[in-house]
């Protein structure tokens, strides 16, 4: 009862919310219905709701891209009640619908501060989840890619969290080992301060030295998350090599006017061989050319969701969507779809007891993730002839 009568406090309190409604008791969930969104600002299990435009305005004087504001607000209850700051730095959230991005202003995690938009969200942060909410508009609202929200594996998820994290630490202690990013392809407890117990988050990590403006991770990040609600696959020339192709949907050139075209089709067992000791190469040599073959004008259509995209951008007021053109966008999601049946073939013929990290990387599911691709090209020839 305590923290929620506080809790009441701190949105009351940095949304100015006018006490001449009378209603002081505002229940959290409402403030789903104010426009704009509200912004978040979070330690431990004390949130702060507030406005940075029209009527619940707050003042925007910062001086770490929090405003001064809502961070007094927040640290004066939290050192009365809980004396929270005793505590190592907790992460905060910037957050837009069912998608959040988890950062940290301090420590070995931290990431830049700069504010250049001046609207109290880090640039890093604030260019991270919008990249994200590109992809998913793109992908799955646009061109009817599955939704990972609705796939057998994350219909559970609550959130799609991205953490933003230290490329130089080990993946155990909450880094990335020396990658860019990393997806999980099973949800995730991250134990967000103020969830519920039960949540679980679709999620991946990016590294915290990411400038998404100039820098596809994300999207690429998202689209394995894609992936992992379609199919059990994981060989890494089909993973890794389509969800770099992916990084097109939101980059300036057109991937048929950048990568060489298919030597050859259908691939020799010498070709195959090769193909399939690859990893993000696959996409230059394999997936991208032979996309573009096979759907070579790949006009993005214009949909409710095309409006969401078109007026992002990041912090820079750089565009995030770029092109109308994305060759051969049809073809790699029909391919999923595709290995979305293809995987329970391979299950019974290869006699899997489970998936386990081994099955679903052997080499001999790569003659089933083939066998849908070349199902998917059949379906083609009639319109584009090889």
């Amino acid at each position: 009862m305590v923290q929620k009568y506080i809790l009441k406090f701190i949105i009351i309190s940095t949304l100015l919310l006018h006490c001449a409604t009378g209603n002081t008791t505002e229940e959290p969930e409402k403030l789903g219905a104010l426009k704009p969104l509200p912004q978040i600002y979070q330690s431990g299990q004390f949130r702060a709701f507030y406005s940075t435009k029209d009527e619940h305005v707050i003042s925007p004087e910062d001086k770490n891209s929090i405003p001064d504001q809502t961070e007094d607000v927040l640290t004066q209850t939290e050192a009365k009640d809980i004396g929270i700051l005793d505590l190592k730095p907790l992460p905060q959230i910037h957050q837009s619908g069912q998608f959040r991005v988890i950062y940290f202003a301090k420590g070995e995690h931290a990431i830049s501060l700069e504010d250049k938009n001046k609207n109290s969200i880090p640039d890093q942060a604030e260019d991270v989840l919008t990249q994200t909410m590109a992809a998913y508009y793109l992908f799955v609202e646009t061109l009817g890619f599955p939704d990972p929200f609705q796939s057998r594996y994350f219909h559970h998820a609550n959130f799609f969290d991205i953490v933003m994290c230290s490329q130089k630490a080990a993946v155990a202690e909450g880094g990335l080992d020396g990658e860019m990013g990393l997806a999980f392809d099973q949800p995730q407890s991250l134990h967000v301060p103020g969830d519920p117990e039960d949540t679980v988050s679709i999620s991946f990590r990016v590294a915290s030295s990411i400038n998404a403006a100039a820098d596809q991770t994300p999207a690429r990040e998202f689209f394995h998350l894609i992936q992992y609600g379609v199919t059990f696959f994981r060989n890494k020339w089909f993973t890794e090599g389509t969800a770099r192709w992916a990084e097109y949907g939101l980059r300036k050139e057109d991937p048929d006017r950048s990568t060489p075209h298919l030597a050859a089709w259908p691939l020799s067992n010498e070709q195959a061989t090769t193909l399939f000791a690859k990893d993000v190469e696959a996409a230059e040599t394999f997936w991208t050319p032979l996309a573009a073959k096979m759907n070579n004008k790949g006009v993005i259509p214009f949909t409710p969701a095309l409006h969401k995209i078109m007026p992002l951008v990041y912090a820079d007021d750089q565009p995030v969507f770029k092109s109308m053109r994305f060759p051969g966008w049809m073809f790699i999601r029909d391919v999923l779809i595709e290995l979305n049946r293809m995987d329970d073939i391979a299950f019974r013929e290869l006699g899997y007891q489970e998936w386990s990290a081994e099955n679903q990387s052997s080499p001999k599911n790569n003659t089933y993730i083939m066998e849908a691709v070349n199902t998917v090209v059949t379906r083609y020839k009639a319109a584009f002839l090889l």
